[in-house]
């Protein structure tokens, strides 16, 4: 155990598998709001960008694992920016077991709408964190390319793999950016009584 670090790959794995798994990122609670009509539905999604690529380009250099939260009411208005998750978190309660499932058999068809909704609000929110990342690839390694082509002129031990090499890690980067997309982490539903 004294050997084993942060980096090893049994803790790494151990962390990726509690994170890929879907127990805890649903629930649904309550609200009492007087200024919302009862029965009103709002929901928090948070959505991350995930971008499937292999360890050896770092894609979190340049694209890191920032969370997206919306906050939907039933018309699809993104509530986020006028009630804060910390607020929001104050303002639910504990919902009974039996009232849930009741509840979202009856809401069924109108959340669905609302993920669908948030899908794409989410996807377009992502679109400026993947251009910076973009950005950010071309500078970083593109300016490690530009630096190794000078550097090739004035030294002739500088080999055309070396340089094909980042020409290659800068395309490989900027493909696997490009496939990036926001999905779907966790989902709350909350209910005004």
């Amino acid at each position: 155990m004294e050997f084993i670090t942060w980096e090893h790959p049994m803790v790494t794995e151990s962390m990726e598998m509690v994170f890929s798994m879907d127990v805890g990122t649903t629930a649904i609670a309550a609200l009492q709001l007087k200024s919302i009509p009862a029965g009103t539905v709002i929901v928090e999604f948070f959505f991350a960008i995930q971008c499937s690529a292999p360890k050896k380009l770092q894609i979190n250099r340049f694209l890191p694992p920032a969370p997206i939260r919306l906050l939907l009411d039933s018309r699809g208005k993104d509530l986020s920016k006028v009630v804060p998750h910390e607020q929001l978190n104050k303002l639910t309660k504990h919902m009974r077991k039996s009232n849930r499932l009741a509840i979202l058999k009856q809401i069924r068809r109108e959340l669905e709408k609302m993920i669908d909704i948030a899908q794409s609000q989410a996807t377009s929110l992502s679109q400026p964190l993947m251009a910076e990342a973009e950005r950010q690839v071309n500078i970083t390694i593109g300016g490690e390319l530009d630096r190794l082509s000078e550097l090739k002129k004035l030294n002739g031990t500088i080999r055309d793999e070396e340089i094909h090499f980042i020409e290659n890690r800068k395309t490989e980067a900027l493909k696997h950016i490009a496939n990036a997309s926001a999905e779907l982490q966790a989902i709350r539903v909350l209910i005004n009584l």
